[in-house]
This record gives C-alpha cells, sequence and structure tokens, in this order.
C-alpha cells in the first residue's frame, strides 16, 4: 500500500502498472498494488496484516516501530545516496558522544555533497548539536581532512565510512594508523520515506523483494516515475537498515 502516489484504489495504470506486474514476474505470484488514503493508514494496513510491504514517513512509522522495519530508501542522485557517515575525535579529546560536541568545529573532507552535506545532515539526524557548530573547516580530500583533526585544526572529523577504512588500513595486525583517534559515531542520515515491511516477514522474503527493488531502474524503468512518487525524489532503490526512518539516537 502506498499514500500520495497518484493511485486510485488497487486500480494500477501507466509506471504502477509496470512497477506491478514486474514485481508480479518477478515473484511469480499475484501482487496487488493499493493507494492508501495517508501514510498512517499504511502502517495500520501492516500492523493488521492486510499488506505485506508498505511506503511510510517518520512518523507513521514511529507508531509502528516495535513490529515493523524500513527495507528500502530512496537514492536521490548517482553521487548522494545514504552514505554511511563517521565522526571521528583526537584520543585527547573529552568528547565521546555526540550531545558532547556543543559549540566543536567539524572538519569535512570537501564540498562535494556526499562529503559535506550528507555526512553533515547524518550528523544533524542522529541529534548531534550542529546547531551550536562553529563554521565548518573545509578541506580538499580525506587525506588533508584526516591531517586537518591531527593538527587540531577542528575537534572533529566527519568523513565517509569508506573514507576512514581507506585512511586507517594497515596490513600489519601491530599497526594501526588511527591509533591517535577514536570514533565516536557512525550512521546514514534519515530517509523521509521507505518501503516498509513487518518483522514477521523471512528474512529469505525481505532479502528477495529487496534483490528485485535494488535492480529496478535497470530491470524496469517504465516503473521508475512511480517510484519517484512514492519515495520522492528516487532515481533508484538502495538497501535501508531497520531504523533508516528513525531521527536522533538510533
Amino acid at each position: 500500500m502506498v499514500p500520495d502516489a497518484g493511485l486510485t484504489g488497487c486500480a494500477a495504470t501507466g509506471a504502477a502498472e509496470a512497477y506491478r506486474a514486474h514485481l508480479a514476474q518477478r515473484l511469480a505470484r499475484p501482487v496487488r498494488l493499493c493507494a492508501a488514503d495517508t501514510a498512517a493508514a499504511a502502517a495500520a494496513a501492516l500492523q493488521a496484516g492486510e499488506a505485506d510491504m508498505v511506503v511510510l514517513d517518520r512518523a507513521a512509522f514511529a507508531a509502528i516501530k516495535t513490529s515493523a522495519r524500513a527495507v528500502l530508501a530512496g537514492r536521490v542522485s548517482t553521487d548522494t545516496g545514504r552514505v554511511l557517515t563517521v565522526a571521528l575525535v583526537r584520543k585527547t579529546s573529552a568528547a565521546r558522544t555526540l550531545a558532547a560536541l556543543t559549540g566543536a568545529t567539524p572538519i569535512v573532507a570537501g564540498t562535494a555533497p556526499a562529503s559535506k552535506d550528507v555526512p553533515m545532515q547524518a550528523l544533524a539526524d542522529a541529534g548531534a548539536p550542529v546547531k551550536s557548530f562553529k563554521p565548518l573547516v573545509v578541506e580538499t580530500g580525506d587525506k588533508a581532512g584526516f591531517a586537518a583533526l591531527r593538527a587540531g585544526r577542528g575537534d572533529l572529523l566527519v568523513v565517509t565510512a569508506g573514507a576512514r577504512q581507506r585512511a586507517c588500513r594497515s596490513f600489519d595486525p601491530k599497526v594501526d594508523p588511527c591509533a591517535d583517534l577514536i570514533e565516536i559515531w557512525s550512521g546514514r542520515p534519515a530517509a523521509t520515506r521507505a518501503f516498509v515491511a513487518a518483522r514477521r516477514m523471512t528474512d529469505g522474503e525481505r532479502h528477495q523483494l529487496v534483490g528485485i527493488h535494488i535492480a529496478l531502474h535497470f530491470e524496469a524503468p517504465a516503473a521508475m516515475p512511480f517510484i519517484a512518487r512514492a519515495v520522492p525524489p528516487a532515481m533508484a532503490l538502495d538497501p535501508a537498515e531497520a531504523s533508516a526512518l528513525l531521527t536522533g539516537a538510533r
């Protein structure tokens, strides 16, 4: 069940029918695609066992978060998916939680959205006191970002998990290139809307649905206008962690 995506009842047409037909073909069973009056109504239908997967916003998901989980979230561009972000501080820092960063100066590793906007949004969604932060120190690349943190030009470094892995990788188990740093948080930006399934769904069923949907933009491009309406402004779908629709500490 999907709210606000141009559906009327369970009569899918156009891009919605392309999506429904592709899902039915891949699952090898009948599929119904139905409208929901509101996201709250879709959540209630999932709770009642009247739907297997629904599209919810944050508020509707919060009401059923103990019995449901996010499954898929939209990717807004080829460059800015919900990138896993980490926050690092010097080992000498007293900060060990995001809450302890009030008034901090953050460092980022570039001006591209994936290096700056997405990581900073992830911090904000996690409940970090970003409104109290001093102006960003923007470095040109991951190496420069790590150097800036070590030099004390900021209080924390906010980078992608991939950047941290590259900078801290060692082929000698006795050597830790980042022994002087501590990761105090990792996470992704919260999704605004996501496909949600009940926790009673089996892992096999959920994994099958994820596999079908992450290839949807390749295998059924005619369905993508519907997906863009269902979880705007998605140009593709990515797997989502169970708590993807939650903000604050997760």
